[in-house]
């Protein structure tokens, strides 16, 4: 009787096998589908996170080169130079025959095969060179001004660009210079 009953209950165990159809097996499928897709997204995710943070440090250090090229070429000015309509050199005058609007200066051409652009090497930041120009503007006395007193103060558009170590990242600044006159 023994036996039979084992008979029974094992008997029972293979018709009940028979009768799954595989629900637990498609359901683990779609899961193990689900977290595979939730894991891939999430690393093409880090993956364009850490190309978000290499271009900004790239443009930061762009940044940095172009304030580091404006800083000196203020430094220089102390003595004027000599300015001329064509630019040479870099120094253009205020009426200067070369256009210097805003839309000339954010083109890449501009700086790159203007042979009057003047370039000033940079090796702190690891970063080749900046391009600059100086444009002399209208000087003007301070006090009290009378017709034909000496000008006090030179004042000059410093605009430079610099790249970050790529070239498709840079930075164009331009800031006004004042200049005691001596």
């Amino acid at each position: 009787m023994v036996f039979n009953s084992a008979y029974q209950v094992v008997r029972k165990q293979s018709v009940a096998v028979g009768k799954q159809q595989g629900a637990v097996l498609a359901i683990s499928l779609i899961m193990l589908l689900l977290l595979t897709l939730i894991g891939v997204s999430g690393s093409q995710l880090a993956g364009l996170e850490e190309k978000m943070a290499g271009n900004l440090n790239e443009k930061n250090i762009a940044f940095q080169a172009a304030e580091a090229a404006l800083a000196t070429v203020e430094d220089s000015l102390t003595a004027p130079p000599i300015f001329s309509d064509t630019g040479l050199g870099g120094f253009y005058t205020e009426v200067s025959a070369v256009d210097l609007s805003r839309a000339t200066l954010t083109q890449d051409e501009f700086w790159l095969t203007n042979p009057n652009v003047a370039r000033l090497p940079l090796n702190t930041l690891s970063v080749p060179s900046a391009y600059f120009i100086i444009q002399e503007l209208s000087s003007v006395c301070l006090g009290i001004c009378q017709p034909g007193s000496p000008v006090n103060v030179n004042y000059y558009r410093v605009t430079v660009r610099a790249s970050g170590h790529q070239a498709n990242h840079s930075v164009i600044l331009q800031s006004v210079f004042a200049v005691p006159a001596f």
